[in-house]
């Protein structure tokens, strides 16, 4: 397990940036290290075909402050931290390959991703997690077995319904991960970005709302779905349904089979649609 930390690179590009500007002291200081990163961010997470596209969230960036929660984590013994997250989960899951993590100061948008490409790899944005020790083995976790299941299968080119299981398998990781009882406390506090009114109504909504959502379960992930069950965070629409309940759907149903005696390993090489039939035979 390889850690790379890139404070001290960022520190270097905040002194750079009163003469050169946030966006030169940017590319000149930070991205370059890190380039291979930075351009699967733009990639897979901003959908954009080159580092350019980055260029307005670097200079909406408050830089001082974005160093300073960077520090804070790094004060807190973060790093230390995301080490015993990442060994304890490999060894959950009995996984062995070489993984590579970087802890990187982004753009104020992901905590973070799980990144694909020649060099696959996990990212961390310490501009968002900070002083968060609470949510850190959670967002580490899920973040972990995303990158298992995406050596086990291919998770190009999702379909929506691939990518809701996907969020709900790495979810559900994260609760048996810290040891959580797989009740619904449990899956309420996995779920911190669902308000307690959106996750109320996905409980007593869960048999039509699952059949809602995986009734596009084959469809291409396109960016209205995506929008309508998964980004849109606890927004209702004119109908109640939150904006990110396909997040409770996906967990709930993962959930489910590892109170059936599914265990996390096998969970690693269990198949999208298996886990979508075990599901539907519920109602």
């Amino acid at each position: 397990m390889r850690i790379t930390v890139g404070v001290d690179d960022y520190r270097r590009c905040v002194n750079a940036a009163p003469e050169k500007g946030k966006w030169q002291a940017w590319l000149e200081e930070y991205y370059p290290r890190f380039r291979h990163v930075f351009d699967s961010v733009a990639r897979y997470l901003y959908m954009a075909d080159s580092v350019e596209s980055l260029r307005p969230y670097v200079e909406a960036c408050e830089f001082e402050t974005c160093l300073e929660t960077a520090e804070r984590f790094l004060s807190l013994s973060g790093v230390e931290r995301v080490k015993e997250i990442l060994s304890r989960s490999a060894r959950m899951l009995d996984f062995e390959e070489d993984c590579e993590a970087f802890l990187l100061v982004g753009f104020g948008h992901a905590e973070g991703a799980t990144l694909p490409g020649d060099k696959p790899c996990l990212f961390f944005g310490l501009e968002l997690l900070g002083d968060r020790m609470d949510r850190l083995a959670f967002t580490v976790s899920h973040e972990f077995m995303h990158s298992v299941r995406g050596r086990e299968f291919s998770t190009g080119a999702l379909t929506f319904g691939q990518l809701v299981i996907e969020e709900g398998i790495a979810t559900a990781f994260s609760m048996v991960a810290q040891d959580l009882p797989l009740d619904n406390d449990s899956l309420r506090t996995a779920l911190p970005f669902m308000t307690d009114e959106a996750f109320l109504y996905c409980e007593e909504h869960r048999e039509a709302l699952t059949r809602e959502v995986l009734s596009h379960a084959a469809s291409p992930l396109t960016a209205e779905l995506a929008a309508k069950y998964l980004y849109s965070g606890s927004r209702l629409d004119e109908r109640g349904v939150p904006g990110n309940a396909g997040y409770y759907v996906g967990t709930r149903m993962v959930v489910d089979l590892l109170r059936d005696g599914l265990s996390v390993k096998e969970l690693v090489h269990l198949p999208v649609c298996t886990i979508i039939d075990a599901a539907m035979r519920r109602f």
